[in-house]
């Protein structure tokens, strides 16, 4: 542990950080949480008399290898808003039952930027939807999929607090007003009962192909591999 202090073993820690197991560079956010936890484990060996001082409370000579991939959004991968209503419209195809649920749940993703975890886990007291103008909706969880083996009552998905914020903390979003009147929205079947996914995995990606002209249909806005 004493070794850490040394500048060769410390950026050595660093450089295993900011390294993916192939040995490429990972991304930003996931070296900021590595380097965190490393920092802990130091400032709690100090606390235990172990070290004289965490290392990496000073500065240090050091910098982080740089991504390989480019973090900027592919704008090929991003629809327009004329694209997105005729994807909105693909949708309500699945049937008077199904359709009204996937509208609302891809026009919560596009109008209110949501995740898919939170999206499932909406419910219709935490949408302020006023009759003109633009409504708020109050997240406080998210239900992503995770799998049965890795939930305690066996079902795919499990209730968490939202992303990277404490577990009782909420988000207020506002949304504009083309989601507060969509006939669509707020649907009560934006999350199905007995734990099963609400949205099926490949779903936007057969809307798409039906609604995208066919040059799109298999490019990255239809979710294909680049």
């Amino acid at each position: 542990m004493a070794d850490l202090t040394e500048y060769d073993r410390i950026t050595a820690a660093l450089e295993a950080c900011a390294r993916k197991l192939d040995g490429s560079a990972a991304a930003p956010a996931y070296f900021s949480r590595r380097r965190r936890v490393l920092f802990n484990v130091l400032r709690y060996a100090v606390s235990r008399k172990r070290l004289t001082a965490n290392p990496l409370s000073t500065d240090l000579d050091w910098k982080a290898p740089e991504e390989e991939a480019c973090e900027e959004v592919d704008p090929a991968a991003v629809a327009s808003p004329a694209q997105v209503r005729e994807l909105l419209t693909a949708a309500s195809y699945a049937g008077w039952r199904r359709g009204p649920r996937l509208v609302a749940f891809f026009a919560c993703m596009y109008y209110a930027m949501m995740r898919p975890g939170e999206v499932t886990a909406l419910r219709k007291q935490d949408c302020d939807l006023p009759e003109s103008g633009w409504g708020r909706l109050m997240l406080s969880d998210s239900r992503p999929t995770v799998g049965t083996e890795w939930t305690n009552d066996g079902q795919t998905r499990e209730t968490r607090g939202l992303k990277g914020r404490p577990r009782k903390a909420k988000r207020p979003i506002p949304i504009p007003p083309e989601l507060v009147a969509h006939p669509a929205f707020p649907h009560r079947r934006l999350r199905r009962r007995g734990g099963r996914q609400a949205v099926p995995h490949r779903t936007r990606r057969r809307v798409a192909r039906v609604r995208l002209l066919p040059y799109l249909a298999h490019s990255t806005l239809a979710g294909a591999e680049p």
